[in-house]
């Protein structure tokens, strides 16, 4: 229960970081400038937090079933699996280079 209090604090939190970063997405600096690339950096990031955050609670997911969550039948296995796809298939060399710094 204290796991899951914490992820969903912290999904709340990436939540709440999401739309301050949309909102300066929705209206960014009109040149490339210094700013745009900052903003481009910190998009990334953010992506790499909420992926770790995605891989962490289906890590507490296996936890909570146990060793039937492995089985390719048990939601929580194709759940894990799909996780780790975004994090590495889902994502452009800058993506994977965030998730690198994040880890």
């Amino acid at each position: 229960a204290d796991a899951a209090e914490r992820l969903r604090d912290e999904i709340d939190a990436r939540w709440s970081d999401d739309d301050a970063l949309m909102g300066r997405i929705i209206d960014p600096p009109t040149a490339h400038t210094d700013e745009w690339d900052h903003l481009a950096d910190e998009a990334a990031d953010h992506r790499a937090r909420c992926l770790d955050v995605a891989r962490r609670s289906t890590t507490a997911l296996l936890a909570a079933v146990g060793g039937g969550g492995m089985s390719l039948t048990h939601p929580a296995q194709r759940l894990a699996r799909e996780t780790e796809f975004y994090v590495i298939q889902g994502q452009s060399a800058d993506g994977r280079a965030a998730t690198l710094r994040a880890t």
